[in-house]
C-alpha cells in the first residue's frame, strides 16, 4: 500500500522491471476496515486486501468506470526503518 487519507487509498498491485502499477480507490465513511481498529493504523508499507465495487455506466466510447473501495484487511503492518545503529 503506497498511501491512505480518509477518502482513498493507493495500493501498488504490480511490480516488474523496476515499474510499478497503481490503482487509487476512493473511500468513505461506509468503507470498513478489517484487523485495524482506526485507518491511522494502516501506513505507506504495509500489506493490504482491498475490495471494492466496480461500476459501469454507458457502453463504447461512452463508458465510464468507478471504482469505490468498501473493505480494507490489513494484513501485515507496515515496517519502521531501522536506525544505523546510533541509539540515545
Amino acid at each position: 500500500m503506497s498511501g491512505i487519507s480518509p477518502s482513498f487509498i493507493a495500493v501498488t498491485y504490480k511490480k516488474a522491471a523496476g515499474r510499478e502499477w497503481e490503482m487509487l480507490l476512493p473511500m468513505d465513511q461506509n468503507t470498513k476496515l478489517e484487523y485495524a481498529k482506526l485507518l491511522a493504523e494502516i501506513r505507506p508499507g504495509a500489506t493490504v486486501r482491498v475490495q471494492y465495487d466496480k461500476m459501469v455506466e454507458g457502453a463504447g466510447k461512452q463508458e465510464k468506470i468507478q471504482l469505490k473501495a468498501t473493505k480494507v484487511s490489513l494484513l501485515k503492518p507496515a515496517v519502521d526503518a531501522l536506525s544505523s545503529g546510533d541509539q540515545p
